[in-house]
């Protein structure tokens, strides 16, 4: 799996993944640290000019613990580019340390 990093400042910060295929995905499970919101973004193409949101969550603080979540996504059918993004952290740094897409 490809990825493409992509940093718009301090926050949001955005992360693309390249499925290179369609697929259709039910939920995102990931590991972060300090993520407060996120959002889940997708798109059918691979021009990546129309990306619509699956997903979204607000997630707890746990100081400098792992945070574990599952995010549900709603309406990912033949996706070829999944965008998640950090809206906003729990500090001033947030970090995604795995993502698995069911």
């Amino acid at each position: 799996m490809s990825t493409f990093w992509m940093t718009t400042g301090l926050y949001p910060q955005e992360l693309v993944i390249d499925l290179k295929a369609p697929h259709n995905l039910n939920e995102l499970k990931l590991k972060s640290m300090r993520v407060k919101n996120i959002k889940i973004e997708a798109c059918t193409d691979n021009s990546g000019s129309e990306f619509f949101e699956v997903g979204k969550k607000e997630m707890d603080s746990n100081s400098d613990s792992m945070q574990t979540e599952k995010i549900s996504l709603t309406g990912a059918n033949g996706i070829i580019l999944l965008k998640i993004i950090i809206q906003e952290g729990h500090d001033d740094f947030a970090s995604i340390h795995y993502a698995d897409l069911i």
